[in-house]
């Protein structure tokens, strides 16, 4: 009887067992016939994928693949919780995945205009389509990234000009005319189609608990997405460096919990970061240099280039640098429904990012468009034409319209720093109602207008208060509704009481907020700054605020403002460095003592 229980059990142990995890190696000179060793590795990233189970390691060697090699559709494949599916570099080599094809036997045809025959399928359109002229496919000289090696599409043969290309898809014909007006075939010339599956480095469909990282992705239409599979979830890109590609990181709708870190994005033709889908983050990544060729999209400012846009719901952007882009830096819009009861583009949070200079005229730091219950807090926003502006307005035509958001509610714009933006620090702006959007412990310094309000009869429940202005004299430091300008905050506060409940701006403060370092900019609070302890008390949900010893994007940490007595205006708590184990100095006057190993900051009231 004992030997038939042993037996019994041992059975039961075996069938619960879990698979073990195997580690597999692809190179670039390895073969697909190969077992996948590391002595013999596979060729292709498709066929790895396609042989590996849920919890398995695929490591990548160093080198370039390309041509479909560097393409890879991931379906079915399952890790746990416990143990997650990875795919990632081999020690310290750099895998590069590319998405493209070489175009050769080039011949003259007129001019400093080339040709070749071509078949790229419906890879590549000069337009058409509904398309503009600049929006499906491009073409690259040479794997080198400024602006006169992406050549600019032209939907004629007869506009093409030097910097140019044209398809004739009828004849599978390319015409390029190149900056120099050199023969293309002493280049390398590449063609990166709008064919999504056979174009997409990185494409997932079905997939969960999976990591990817430390990997390089370039010369593709979207580096990163998936497909609208609904089980695609708890995915996590980390350290990836992305560039030359038509859009970064695109998580589709109804993928969830997918999240992109420690990574690096620039480059672009189009955005940076497009989160279609839901419960998504996006966190502590360098992301710069986006829409570097203000391609004339079709669909607005969503495909317009800004660094990072939000159309789905529930997501969070924190402690990103963003920076030279050529459009917005963070937008967030209400696009539309992914199905019924399935509004977009509401409860977002954007925290502790460092937004700065920009190459376009009438960009905005962040917006918010039509986007519902959004949190906007402790970011720093510098050198945008507006720093954040929350509104709603129509999409670009053919693109149908909202589905009754008409009007945005609930927006929180809190504790941001917003530094030497041209028209307006904070914009509540265009057509429709905005709704319950509360304005509070904002510093806004040297800035058009620092509070930019229009159609003041179609809003209700609007809250601005506790926050500093940097007013100068010459020019109107706030805007109303009525079209008046307005040069001292008393007449301003007067403007506001007929409708901002329940204070208009009646505990403000003007003056110059007194940084640390504004030549270096460093926007934390120097010790004479009146934003300490001017701020307003938000609740628990809002306490933690941006240590002044923060740097972007790899060591952003915050602290509890509750620990260091009354809040501050702006995106950072104000402390004071003391002398470990010894007497150190509290804001307010009196003394106190750190104690704990390394050096410490500590902040108090007046006893």
């Amino acid at each position: 009887m004992k030997k038939l229980i042993i037996l019994i059990l041992t059975a039961v142990l075996f069938c619960v067992s879990p698979a073990i995890a195997t580690d597999y190696y692809v190179a670039s000179n390895g073969s697909d016939g190969n077992p996948g060793t590391l002595a013999e590795p596979w060729e292709t990233l498709q066929y790895a994928v396609d042989s590996i189970s849920g919890g398995d390691t695929v490591y990548l060697r160093g080198g370039v693949y390309t041509e479909g090699a560097g393409a890879f559709l991931m379906s079915d494949v399952n890790g746990t919780a416990q143990n997650y599916t990875t795919i990632t570099n081999y020690q310290d080599e750099e895998p590069i995945l590319e998405a493209c094809f070489e175009v050769t036997g080039w011949s003259l045809y007129s001019d400093s205009i080339y040709v070749a025959s071509w078949d790229a399928g419906t890879q590549l359109a000069s337009g058409g389509d509904g398309y503009t002229v600049k929006s499906s496919g491009f073409v690259n000289v040479d794997k080198t990234f400024d602006t006169d090696n992406w050549l600019e599409p032209f939907e004629e043969l007869v506009d093409i000009e030097a910097g140019g290309w044209h398809y004739d898809q009828g004849n599978n014909l390319l015409y390029v005319w190149l900056q120099d007006s050199s023969n293309p075939s002493g280049h390398n010339i590449y063609s990166v189609g709008d064919t999504w599956w056979s174009m997409l480095p990185i494409a997932l469909n079905r997939v969960s608990y999976l990591r990817v990282e430390n990997i390089t992705v370039r010369l593709a239409q979207f580096a990163i997405t998936n497909s609208n599979s609904p089980t695609t979830h708890d995915v996590i890109f980390d350290n990836m460096k992305i560039y030359g590609v038509r859009a970064g990181f695109v998580p589709e709708w109804p993928a969830i919990n997918m999240t992109l870190q420690n990574s690096e994005i620039y480059n672009t033709q189009g955005p940076g970061v497009q989160c279609n889908a839901d419960y998504n983050t996006i966190q502590n990544n360098k992301i710069y240099d986006i829409s570097a060729l203000q391609l004339d999209w079709p669909y607005g400012k969503a495909w317009g280039g800004c660094s990072v846009t939000v159309l789905g719901s529930y997501n969070t952007i924190t402690k990103n640098e963003i920076y030279d882009g050529k459009s917005d830096g963070i937008n967030l819009e209400a696009w539309g429904i992914n199905g019924p009861g399935q509004e977009t583009g509401h409860d977002n949070v954007v925290e502790y990012n460092y937004i700065y200079r920009t190459g376009a005229d009438a960009a905005t730091g962040i917006s918010s468009i039509g986007a519902d219950y959004t949190i906007i807090r402790n970011n720093i926003i510098y050198n945008y034409a507006t720093g954040i502006s929350t509104q709603i307005g129509g999409l670009a035509e053919g693109m149908g319209t909202y589905p009754d958001q008409r009007i945005t509610k609930y927006n929180k714009i809190y504790n941001n720093t917003i530094v030497s933006c041209d028209t307006a620090g904070i914009a509540l702006t265009e057509s429709g109602y905005l709704e319950n959007v509360e304005v509070k412990n904002n510093i806004v310094y040297e800035s058009g207008y620092n509070i930019y309000i229009s159609h003041t009869d179609l809003m209700n429940d609007i809250t601005i208060d506790y926050n500093l202005y940097k007013l100068t004299p010459t020019t109107g430091n706030f805007r109303s509704g009525d079209g008046s300008n307005h040069f001292s905050l008393a007449s301003w506060q007067v403007e506001l009481d007929g409708y901002s409940t329940p204070a208009g701006d009646d505990h403000s403060i003007e003056g110059d907020p007194i940084f640390k370092d504004i030549g270096n900019l460093d926007f934390s609070l120097d010790s004479n700054s009146p934003a300490i302890n001017a701020g307003l008390d938000l609740g628990a949900s809002y306490n933690l605020a941006l240590n002044p010893n923060s740097t972007w994007p790899s060591s952003v940490t915050t602290l509890d403002q509750d620990d260091y007595g009354t809040w501050e205006i702006g995106a950072y708590v104000y402390v004071l460095a003391g002398p470990v184990g010894g007497p150190g100095t509290i804001a307010g006057g009196g003394t106190g003592t750190i104690t704990g190993g390394g050096t410490g900051t500590i902040e108090g009231t007046e006893p």
